[in-house]
């Protein structure tokens, strides 16, 4: 019996680093704001926010690299022979699992910003999304993007990737084409070599 292939994408802990200073950055520039009665509701709502964020981050990052619980090790993204799993992060609870029997395809989809930013995400569409979505699910889904109707796994390339630039993401998605070519032949399915915005 040959061994088994796999592919795995962990959570950066450098990513969450940044994000945690970039937090606490903002809380330090709100809470002067503050105190100094201009825009008082943006800056409390500013300092909440970001302050929230880096609590949840703070949070993460202590049970993983002090405590050792298991919260960043589990892989964000983890293709094998039998299909495709996820967790999200903060959320090691919710493991999503596709087979590749009901894997349709595979792409990169890219949302645009103000000021020319895009934000990346590897999705997985399936053949039959009721059967791992409710209703209210599909609906919250189709009405964000109606492309993403069918989409059960969603892993965000910014919690994976330090950097997720245009040459990583094709990398990676040659790197999944190439690993499990045969069950993509066998089940019919489609790696998306064309990033397709939201």
């Amino acid at each position: 019996m040959l061994p088994q292939r796999e592919i795995r994408y962990y959570f950066s802990i450098l990513k969450l680093m940044l994000l945690l200073l970039a937090s606490l950055a903002f809380v330090v520039i709100g809470w002067p704001m503050i105190h100094s009665g201009a825009n008082p509701i943006i800056a409390w709502l500013g300092v909440g926010f970001f302050g929230l964020g880096a609590l949840v981050i703070l949070g993460e990052l202590i049970l993983t690299v002090i405590f050792r619980l298991p919260m960043l090790d589990k892989p964000a993204l983890q293709i094998t022979d039998d299909g495709i799993s996820s967790v999200l992060p903060f959320t090691p609870w919710a493991h999503s699992f596709v087979p590749w029997a009901d894997v349709v395809r595979i792409n990169i989809r890219r949302r645009r910003y103000a000021r020319g930013r895009s934000f990346a995400s590897l999705v997985v569409h399936v053949r039959n999304p009721d059967a791992y979505m409710s209703q209210k699910a599909q609906r919250f889904a189709e009405a964000w993007d109606p492309f993403m109707n069918d989409t059960v796994i969603t892993v965000p390339l910014i919690f994976i990737f330090v950097w997720a630039s245009a040459t990583r993401r094709a990398q990676m998605l040659e790197r999944i084409k190439t690993t499990f070519a045969p069950e993509i032949i066998q089940h019919n399915n489609w790696v998306d070599q064309e990033e397709r915005p939201l």
